[in-house]
């Protein structure tokens, strides 16, 4: 019984890491990229996302370091290292920075 619980906040986990990268990956964009075209705005970007990213990051604590957080962050460095060591050799941009 203990375990579903442990793997369903896990999933939780994931997902609230995947929306605070997604609401700086906004406000990010909107600094470097101002006039890149849209097909929606966030509105009030500057108020909405810091409370999302304060929201993720309140949720994300309250899950507990055991076993929750430290068995995301295992997992978030595997796949990580995964991602890089592919992206290394098939990044279609990465090919093409190299000729």
């Amino acid at each position: 019984f203990p375990v579903t619980i442990w793997s369903a906040d896990i999933s939780n986990s994931g997902t609230l890491f995947a929306f605070f990268i997604v609401a700086l990956g906004v406000m990010i964009l909107r600094v470097t990229q101002p006039n890149r075209p849209r097909p929606f705005k966030t509105p009030f970007i500057w108020v909405v996302g810091p409370a999302a990213l304060a929201g993720c990051a309140l949720l994300f604590v309250s899950l507990g370091w055991n076993p929750t957080i430290k068995y995301f962050t295992i997992w978030a460095v595997i796949g990580l290292v995964v991602y890089f060591a592919f992206a290394r050799r098939n990044s279609v941009m990465g090919q093409a920075e190299q000729k």
